[in-house]
């Protein structure tokens, strides 16, 4: 039997979360049809809740041909974040102690996952844990929780303040930062109730095609008491710093929300330039933090970074955070309904079987199995 090399696995913690076990194919299901291409595991007496899974024409071909034996990830080919995705899905079993688990029983022996030090990766893991005890009734309502982790309350003198498009835009000083953004064009004069963002895009052509399909994305997340006078600040540079094109809230929401200001670039390198600049400008400035995003300076969550996935893309999130947020809710709600005790192991450890780093929730637009890319 021929199987292939085996990749090896540049995630820190898989050697905890997948070290040298004995794996098996989980009995009770069939594999059922897919003749070159994949094919549906069928268990043949499910417990509550568990369906039919498609698998790919790789993972059937691996489950038929690994029957009725005991094996090391290393003897069929297989990575560990490969293998821990498996046994997660509990297409593979796992021998704990003489006994064989998969899925929520097996990540809740794992041990506690290390976690990044920084405001933002803290901020990502108190969402979990508060989304966690929550225990909404379903997985779109676990993602909307997790999306918008972190927002400020929306009391009495913000309502106040921040009540009408016109308040909006003395709160952020937007006729005085105007002569600072001349090439940029806006659609900032517009009023209207389901407009979510102001915008401004270059009108350059050269700062354009620089930006080409680049979906690079820096996160400036002052708090709302800091953004009035941070605002002229952020956007005087971001235009001197030649940014393809950047947005801020237009509504009381959008203000409170963590992402409330936004810039995109089409290369990590000007992103980072951009944001080491905006770091020496808003020195002292108190940060919110936006869940699920990457540091980019010092630990206080003030400037983060994302990604955007390609236009082309499958998947049904605009961003590499709400890609994160909707597979968060969607294996958060899973883990609730098998009954697991640390439910949050089980997310984290499906985000690592997908390549993530969860120590610093670095965006990777070549992670995620599940339509990310």
């Amino acid at each position: 039997m021929s199987w292939p090399e085996q990749s090896r696995s540049k995630n820190p913690q898989m050697a905890l979360i997948m070290p040298d076990v004995r794996l098996r194919r989980r009995p009770g299901y069939e594999v059922v049809g897919g003749d070159g291409d994949g094919a549906v595991v069928i268990p043949r007496s499910p417990s509550p809740g568990e369906r039919p899974k498609a698998i790919s024409p790789d993972t059937k071909e691996l489950l038929i041909r690994i029957e009725g034996g005991e094996w090391a990830a290393t003897d069929i080919g297989l990575s560990g974040e490969d293998a821990l995705r498996l046994v997660l899905e509990d297409l593979l079993e796992v021998d704990c102690d003489g006994g064989y688990i998969s899925g929520v029983a097996y990540a809740d022996q794992l041990p506690n996952f290390v976690t990044g030090t920084d405001r933002t990766a803290h901020l990502s893991h108190a969402a979990l844990s508060a989304c966690a005890a929550a225990k909404f009734a379903n997985a779109g309502t676990n993602a909307s929780f997790l999306y918008l982790f972190n927002t400020a309350p929306a009391n009495a003198a913000r309502r106040e303040s921040l009540c009408s498009a016109e308040r909006i835009r003395r709160y952020l000083g937007l006729r005085d930062i105007a002569p600072s953004l001349r090439g940029y064009s806006d659609n900032t004069p517009e009023d209207s109730p389901l407009k979510k963002w102001w915008y401004w895009r270059s009108q350059s052509q050269e700062i354009a095609r620089a930006r080409g399909s680049g979906g690079h994305k820096l996160y400036v997340s002052p708090e709302i008491g800091s953004l009035t006078e941070a605002f002229p600040v952020i956007l005087e540079t971001l235009a001197s710093m030649r940014t393809p094109a950047f947005k801020v809230g237009c509504d009381m929401f959008g203000l409170l929300r963590p992402d409330k200001v936004v810039a995109y670039f089409g290369t990590l390198e000007h992103l980072l330039e951009t944001a080491f600049r905006l770091a020496e400008r808003l020195s002292g400035c108190r940060a919110q933090g936006v869940p699920f995003t990457c540091a980019v300076t010092d630990n206080d969550g003030l400037l983060s970074r994302g990604y955007d996935p390609p236009s082309s893309s499958a998947t049904g999130a605009r961003s590499w955070r709400g890609w994160v947020a909707q597979m968060a809710g969607q294996w958060l709600r899973q883990a609730q309904v098998g009954g697991a005790v640390e439910p949050e192991k089980y997310v984290l450890a499906r985000f690592v079987s997908n390549s993530v780093d969860v120590n610093s929730w670095i965006p990777d637009e070549t992670a995620g199995r599940q339509g990310w890319s």
